[in-house]
């Protein structure tokens, strides 16, 4: 295991403990980044309605090259600056929002084939789908309708790009973000991560994620959206 991988977790962890509070961290975060479970849902991108009140009139736009060295900035023990190059590189979109110029909410689609940090496996989509994932907003705009907000905005810019359908993915121990899907419609379609036994990873797959005989996997979501 390299120094790098080791700095890495520790700084997620670090991340984790501040947007979620010591207690919450060490009681339900803590198990699970030894035995990893995801619980995976999809929604069909369509017209849809504002039904949350945002505080701050931020704007909502596509990554560009030049947003890096800012998106770093938000988050600087997440983020690596050739990373995010390589993301815009193999076509992977980042929805930047920015408040009077200054960056406050970053989210990443990805597209195609990609591999899935957390969980060491690459993830295979359909043509339409894209998977959103690390949402993040800056702690001086939570709680203030940006998350709901942005989720509605990005969705307008895929259905542009025709995105048909998202996918996304919880830990298991985020109940209430898991709810709040529920409630806006998202629909679950199985399961999947490790458990660890004494350093060995033992993966397991439910619902409609599949694991190919070379360690890769992908979703079934091709019935009608």
């Amino acid at each position: 295991m390299s120094h790098q991988f080791i700095t890495r977790q520790i700084h997620i962890a670090v991340d984790l403990m501040r947007e979620y509070g010591m207690q919450r961290f060490v009681m339900d975060i803590l198990p699970w980044l030894f035995n990893r479970s995801y619980s995976f849902y999809k929604q069909p991108i369509q017209n849809e309605s504002l039904d949350t009140l945002c505080r701050v009139p931020f704007s909502l736009r596509l990554v560009q090259k030049s947003d890096l060295d800012n998106i770093v900035s938000l988050r600087p023990r997440f983020y690596c600056l050739s990373s995010l190059r390589e993301r815009l590189e193999n076509g992977h979109l980042g929805f930047l929002a920015c408040f009077e110029k200054k960056p406050i909410h970053i989210r990443w689609g990805f597209v195609h084939s990609f591999q899935i940090p957390y969980l060491n496996r690459t993830l295979t989509l359909e043509s339409h789908d894209i998977y959103i994932d690390e949402a993040y907003t800056t702690p001086a705009y939570r709680r203030m309708g940006v998350y709901s907000h942005a989720g509605y905005l990005m969705r307008q810019i895929l259905r542009q790009l025709d995105y048909r359908r998202l996918v996304c993915a919880f830990p298991s121990w985020d109940i209430p973000g898991q709810k709040v899907a529920a409630r806006n419609g998202l629909k679950k379609i199985g399961e999947g991560g490790y458990r660890s036994f004494f350093g060995h990873r033992s993966f397991f797959w439910n619902g409609k994620i599949q694991e190919r005989s070379n360690g890769n996997i992908f979703l079934e979501t091709k019935e009608p959206i």
